[in-house]
């Protein structure tokens, strides 16, 4: 009874202590699964570039190992009771291994060694031995390993001769039922790896050129040894340079390899047969098989296959004249095949090199020359199918990223056998597909590069889109690749179970009596494919068929058991194919073609993220294409979108000024909407590249720049930056310029810097102090004020206006030599000095008043005045006298009215810096002193002196200022004062005449532009004042001392009673029209009234501006 209880109680304990248990294992799960869960939304559910998750590779313990670990490895998986069946297993084993090992260093390392050599140097000063010498011990590791190679190729054919000529017990499964097909794979990869550095030496002229420099300065250091060095060290040098030139640089690599064989292995019959019998089973498949349905790893297969048959026919001879024959229509389909990069192989040119029998006795020359115009049609029948193929591919590519984006990403919870079947499935199609894109554009490309065909430009679009399809594949792939890595051990574990099944019913169906070898391979394979997988098992379970006997076993059986390895195989290897796969380095020879292809497609039909990952798998080869991409994408990409944004921006702000409707549709779809709708960065070549960034700081820019040139526009601008933000998201910056004038103007030290420039495009008012610009091309003219150069003179301060007189005064002595020089021209001399014998003689007839008419007849003795053009006079050349003179005399006084500005400027600013002090005296020393507070300190009071002596000097400043009119007549007065021009004055009534028919004529054309449509020119000059002539002219009266002079012709009461006159013959007419003068005469005398008094009015003004203006030189 008590045991019972005890028994009772011990089972509730444990209920409740599984309870308990089964409670915090929940609970731990539960956490688990959250944190999980947590780690999934932050890192592996983001398809943007930027925040794509870390890189996981597939790698299983077994392939971590070091080399001895792995070779205890093999002998652990290999453990069957038969002794012999172990070592052959283990043997073929561990070469197969090492000839996977020296291909894939041979393709890793040193093919792009030689390929690319010199492409990378883009420096050519280096010095061709500097080249070879960084390589060398390079070219020394690929020596040794070819060496390596050529040692495990002759290893391999001797265990292969062995074991055909091993007697073995059991006659069912003995030598002659033996298919190490896979050996035989191998061996061919070892012998197209051989035949592909050949071809990559051959095609390397650049290295062979630079060896021969390299070591003819070898041989000289042998002979001289100027260089003073080790003589034993450079003979082992010399030795170790002549073995890489009779190893690599012979191009025998290949042939080498098929000479390196002992006499047993020609006399081995059966294993003659063994690789005939393989190579026939491969030509039926490839015969039977339509080259659109291979992939590119077939047709290198079709390579490999190729390789072991010239082996075979130099080593055994011509065996099956009609195994050759079958080969050579094969060769018709396999025209040529890329076998790396841009390294073409073609079958017919290879079989004629290495093939050591007469070709012609078996193949007539018919069928030799019809496999090259087979090659040249292929390339015409690519340039016409290519559309139709870029276009179902597309399809096939989007159909199946669709359905493996739908499949992979069910949850692997509730995953049911079908499920994970469509899957495996699914993944094969991608594999099969890639492969058959990249046979596509790899043979085109590189077919047309090899035999110098032009590619027509529609053909380059449809490859290079071809292509972005590739990569449209793989970005997906490389999306869902966490999703593949959480299910990829239950592909392999259902695939495992897929080969056990089939393994099952096999060894049902066999006796294990009499097939003890058969048993223990279907044994071994079963024992490998329960567990992990790795690559070390696949190759066992592959060598472990060649002893399944094809006669004991059903044929069906055995293609379906080994079908299922080799899907189980390509998944293990998927990440490997798939990147081989969509891997477009080849295109570096073809860059061009990516060019072509972003020139001709902009940004309205590219998308940037997969060309671009184009580009970064032509930078792996050499990054100095980079900045060559760059600049292909910044300018045929971003540039274009930004203007077509600019200019659809521009459009639309505009769109209400249109009479017709304006539709913006043709604009709008030339607009790549993706860079804009999606603010995501494209990883371009290792960068990142924000489009919409960019066109943000292009907009930032123009509107900035623009604004600054017409400040009116700003409106049109703001507008603009609000459409770019709601139309197509665009955050423009406010430029924060003002919106009507700028307080500073132009910068007076780029004005005095072109002081010419200046004073020829600007016109001086008198009245207003302001220089106005009297041609421009915007639709306002620019003003220069007094309140622009005092602020220019508070931002470089006080000391610029000595430099800026100093300028000016350079300016003013060239001017004043030019005018003196026209002064002194013999026929304008002869001609003023006849006009003042003239004046002097009938001064009292004319009632000393000079004549308008003679004015008028000088000015136009002036004009007439022909003479050769003045090589030194290039600026005014062109004119005549009396605008030449009209020039001058106004840019002298633009020059003095600048002098005043600047003057004015600098009261303005003095007058502006002490605007704030009270209205009285500043307070003397004494004064200061006795008023400081003595519990001052001492950087107190040292700061109040400051104050006081700025005070005063600003004050100072502003009642002293110095007098620049005076300086500047004073410096000239005294030299021209007494000089033989006095004549000069005379042409002073002719110069005024001339100013005003100028000055009406410009008012004319302004007045004419504002009551019509007149068009101008936006280069003509257009103004409504010129005072720059009346200070001139004001200013030369007065350094040439000819005041008294020119007042002496009284010229004005010369003008007034030649236009009163005028004046009074209007009036009479008008009075006596109706005494019969016709209606054309009264309107020409209408006219004639109405012109003088014009002119009247013209002159008038300029009296009392010149009068005006003497004010400011009369006081010196």
């Amino acid at each position: 009874m008590w045991e019972s209880e005890d028994k009772s109680l011990q089972d509730s304990t444990n209920i409740i202590l599984g309870e308990n248990q089964l409670q915090k294992y929940g609970k731990f799960l539960f956490s688990y699964t959250s944190k999980l869960n947590q780690l999934e939304d932050t890192h592996f559910e983001y398809h943007d570039v930027r925040n794509s998750p870390v890189r996981i590779k597939l790698i299983y313990h077994d392939e971590n190992m070091n080399a001895e670990d792995q070779k205890e490895n093999i002998l652990n998986l290999v453990n069957t009771d038969n002794v012999i069946y172990n070592k052959i297993i283990i043997i073929f084993t561990h070469l197969n291994k090492e000839i996977n090992f020296i291909v894939n260093e041979l393709k890793s390392k040193y093919y792009n060694l030689l390929l690319y050599y010199g492409e990378q140097d883009s420096n050519e000063s280096i010095a061709p031995e500097t080249q070879i010498g960084n390589i060398l011990s390079q070219i020394q590791d690929l020596l040794n390993l070819v060496k390596y190679a050529y040692k495990i190729f002759n290893e391999t054919l001797k265990q292969l001769n062995s074991i055909y000529y091993f007697q073995w017990n059991n006659k069912v499964v003995g030598d002659n039922n033996i298919c190490l097909y896979d050996v035989f794979l191998s061996l061919s990869e070892l012998l197209m790896s051989f035949a592909t550095l050949d071809e990559i030496v051959a095609n390397q002229a650049l290295f062979n050129e630079h060896w021969n420099v390299y070591k003819q300065a070898v041989i000289c250091q042998i002979q001289t040894n100027s260089l003073g060095l080790d003589m034993k060290k450079l003979k082992i040098l010399h030795k170790m340079m002549n073995d890489i030139e009779k190893v690599l640089l012979s191009g025998n690599l290949f042939n080498n390899a098929m000479q390196t064989k002992f006499n047993e292995l020609k006399t081995n019959h059966k294993l003659s047969t063994s690789i005939l019998n393989y190579i026939k089973l491969n030509m039926i498949k490839f015969e039977n098989k339509q080259l659109s349905d291979l992939t590119y790893h077939k047709c290198l297969h079709f390579v490999k296959v190729c390789m072991l048959y010239v082996f075979h026919i130099n080593t055994y001879g011509m065996n099956d004249k009609k195994l050759f024959i079958k080969a050579w229509e094969c060769f018709k389909k396999f025209t040529s095949v890329t076998i790396y990069c841009n390294i073409v192989w073609f079958p017919d040119v290879f079989f004629e090199q290495h093939v050591t029998i007469n070709i012609a006795n078996i193949i007539d020359k018919r069928n030799v020359n019809a496999i090259r115009s087979i090659r040249d049609s292929y390339i015409l029948q690519a340039h016409e199918n290519i559309f139709k193929e870029v276009n179902i591919y597309n399809i096939y590519i989007l159909t199946w990223i669709i359905k493996f984006d739908q499949l992979i990403k069910k949850d692997i919870s509730y995953m049911r056998m079908n499920e994970i079947k469509q899957i495996v499935n699914i993944l094969h199609d991608g594999i099969i597909l890639s492969g058959k894109i990249k046979r596509i554009l790899i043979n085109i490309t590189n077919l047309y590069y090899t035999l110098n065909k032009p590619i027509v430009k529609n053909n380059v679009i449809f490859i290079c889109k071809l292509a972005e399809s590739l990569k449209l594949m793989e970005q997906s792939f490389e999306e869902n690749f966490v999703h593949i890595c959480k299910i990829f051990n239950k592909i392999i574990s259902f695939q495992q179970y897929q080969c056990l099944s089939l393994l099952g019913n096999i060894k049902k169906n066999i006796n294990t009596n009499k097939n003890v070898e058969l048993l223990t391979s279907l044994v071994l394979v079963e024992k490998l494919l329960k567990g992990s997988c790795s690559h070390d098992k696949l190759l066992i379970i592959k060598h472990s068929f060649a002893f399944m006997n094809k006669i004991l076993l059903k044929e069906d059986e055995f293609n379906n058991l080994n079908k299922c390895v080799s899907q189980l195989s390509l998944s293990y290897n998927l990440e490997n194919i798939m990147a081989d796969n969509c891997n477009l380095s080849f295109l570096y020879f073809h860059k061009n073609l990516i060019n072509i292809y972003i020139r001709n497609n902009g940004c309205h039909n590219l998308n940037i993220r997969y060309i671009s990952n184009i580009m970064n798998d032509v930078c792996d080869v050499n990054t100095k294409e980079k900045d060559v991409f760059l600049d292909e994408i910044h300018t045929h990409i971003i540039e274009p979108l930004c203007t077509s944004i600019e200019t659809n921006l521009r459009l639309h702000s505009h769109l209400h000024l249109q009479v017709e409707k304006l539709t913006l549709d043709k604009v709008e779809n030339n607009l790549n909407r993706i860079f804009l709708q999606n603010p995501e960065l494209f990883l371009v070549l290792n960068e990142y590249l924000d489009i919409k960034y960019k066109i943000e700081n292009y907009l930032d820019k123009t509107f900035y720049d623009l604004t600054t040139i017409a400040l009116h526009n700003y409106k049109t601008y703001n507008e603009m930056r609000n459409i770019a933000k709601y139309k197509f998201e665009l955050n423009v910056i406010e430029n924060n310029l003002p919106s009507k004038t700028l307080d500073n103007g132009i910068d007076i030290l780029f004005l005095i810097r072109n002081i010419n420039s200046f004073i020829n495009n600007y016109n001086y008012n008198i009245n207003n102090q302001v220089f106005i610009e009297n041609k421009s091309n915007n639709k306002f003219l620019n003003t220069i004020t007094i309140s622009h150069i005092a602020n220019n003179i508070r931002i470089y301060g006080i000391g610029i206006i000595n430099t800026l007189i100093n300028y000016i005064y350079q300016y003013l002595c060239k001017k004043l030599n030019t005018l003196i020089k026209y002064l002194y021209n013999e026929n304008i001399k002869s001609k003023l000095i006849k006009e003042i014998k003239f004046y002097r003689e009938n001064k009292l007839k004319l009632g000393q008043k000079y004549p308008f008419d003679r004015a008028e007849k000088l000015l136009k003795a002036l004009k007439s005045i022909q003479e050769d053009p003045d090589p030194t006079d290039a600026e005014l050349g062109h004119l005549n006298y009396a605008e030449r003179f009209r020039v001058v005399i106004t840019q002298v006084g633009n020059a003095i009215g600048l002098i005043r500005m600047i003057r004015s400027g600098s009261l303005h600013y003095c007058a502006n810096s002490v605007q704030f002090v009270p209205p009285q005296s500043p307070p003397t020393c004494s004064d200061a002193e006795e008023d400081e507070d003595p519990s001052l300190s001492a950087n107190t009071r040292h700061c109040l002196d400051t104050f006081d002596t700025v005070l005063k000097k600003s004050i100072h400043n502003l009642h002293e200022s110095t007098d620049y009119f005076k300086l500047i007549i004073n410096v000239f007065k005294p030299l021209l004062a007494n000089t033989s021009i006095k004549h000069a004055y005379i042409v002073i009534p002719a110069l005024i005449y001339h100013y005003v028919q100028y000055i009406i004529k410009i008012k004319e054309k302004v007045n004419k532009i504002k009551t019509s449509n007149f068009a101008i020119g936006a280069q003509e000059i257009l103004n409504f004042t010129d005072d720059g002539f009346i200070l001139g002219l004001s200013y030369l009266i007065k350094i040439f001392n000819i005041n008294a002079l020119y007042n002496s012709l009284d010229f004005y009461a010369s003008i007034g009673e030649k236009y009163k006159i005028h004046q009074d013959g209007g009036a009479a007419g008008g009075a006596g029209s109706g005494g019969g003068k016709s209606v054309v005469v009264n309107n020409v005398d209408s006219l004639t009234q109405k012109t003088s008094q014009v002119y009247l009015n013209e002159f008038l003004l300029f009296y009392y501006n010149l009068n005006s203006v003497h004010v400011f030189f009369d006081q010196y």
